[in-house]
């Protein structure tokens, strides 16, 4: 078998399990959701910093990776909200999902397997990078979006609280965000890794357990999360998936070379690129009000074609051999 098969045909395949317990109902929704807090709140962010402390931050982040990756996301992500239609925040949920995807769940898993098989955990570290520039800028970025559109479509909005309560909003969004489990267990991990301190014998072997836990879970949560989603196809779905799992890694890709990127971090930048879009557009663009048809679609049809796609990437790259 191909080697970058063995690699993510692995992945996909509890992807694959997690599907095929939600549709045949062996996992509730109470289940699903019990299982999406274990992953969040307690084996993705253990993980997360495990693979941090390991790590040689000053060594192994360059901040081009993050100029590229950055400007090439706010460049697609402001085309798709021009060309989609509907209402704004029907563009904005359509722009979030063509350059966010499932970076914490797919993303680390993948790269992980990654990893491993190429002997160089340092592979990790563009990819962690690349987790908080898509919770930290584009998240917050749409979540903004989507306060000015529900705010114009509701002018009593604007009257009860004004342009303060919106900024208020804003503030109570970006605090979220640093409250992420997901970037507390990142800055735990760079505190250690910065600090060379070492944890004690026994809480290492709880956070390599817990660590152990969190790409299997994280694999089968997706699917399961997916499990009772239908599609209908149309021009958004197919603009969405299209510029999610082809254009926006391409763009990456020259990105990288044209700021110089090394390589090896270039390659694992464009893999996380091509991933399928996360199911956080479908949560905001219904937290808002938005219609969700077409991001709910893109996102579970993206995440099907994605073994194809993202084995066809790393196969490009020769990231596997």
């Amino acid at each position: 078998m191909s080697p970058v098969l063995e690699v993510t045909l692995p992945v996909f395949a509890i992807v694959g399990c997690g599907l095929v317990a939600a549709r045949t109902r062996l996992l509730t929704e109470e289940a699903v959701t019990g299982l999406n807090a274990f992953v969040f709140w307690f084996a993705l962010p253990v993980m997360l910093m495990r693979a941090v402390a390991g790590l040689n931050l000053r060594e192994a982040l360059d901040p081009r990776l993050l100029v590229a990756y950055a400007g090439t996301a706010a460049l697609v992500y402001a085309a798709v909200y021009a060309i989609s239609r509907g209402s704004g925040l029907q563009r904005t949920s359509s722009a979030l999902n063509s350059t966010h995807g499932n970076v914490g769940y797919l993303g680390i898993a993948l790269v992980a397997q990654i990893a491993n098989r190429a002997g160089d955990q340092t592979l990790l570290a563009p990819a962690i990078l690349i987790v908080l520039v898509d919770i930290g800028a584009l998240i917050v970025a749409s979540l903004v979006l989507f306060e000015v559109h529900a705010a114009a479509a509701d002018p009593a909005r604007v009257q009860r609280g004004g342009v303060v309560a919106m900024l208020q909003a804003a503030a109570r969004t970006l605090l979220a965000v640093l409250r992420s489990p997901l970037v507390l267990g990142i800055a735990a991990g760079a505190a250690l890794s910065l600090t060379g301190w070492t944890l004690p014998v026994v809480v290492d072997r709880y956070v390599n357990l817990m660590a152990a836990a969190a790409a299997p879970c994280a694999l089968f949560a997706i699917g399961a999360a997916f499990g009772g989603r239908r599609l209908r196809v149309d021009r958004d779905v197919v603009i969405q998936v299209t510029v999610k799992l082809a254009i926006y890694p391409l763009l990456v890709s020259l990105a990288m070379v044209l700021t110089g990127v090394p390589a090896k971090q270039a390659a694992i930048a464009t893999v996380m690129a091509a991933l399928p879009a996360a199911s956080n557009s479908f949560i905001l663009a219904r937290r808002y009000g938005a219609d969700t048809t077409a991001v709910s679609t893109a996102t579970v049809l993206g995440t099907g074609l994605a073994v194809l796609t993202i084995s066809a990437v790393i196969a490009w790259l020769d990231l596997v051999r």
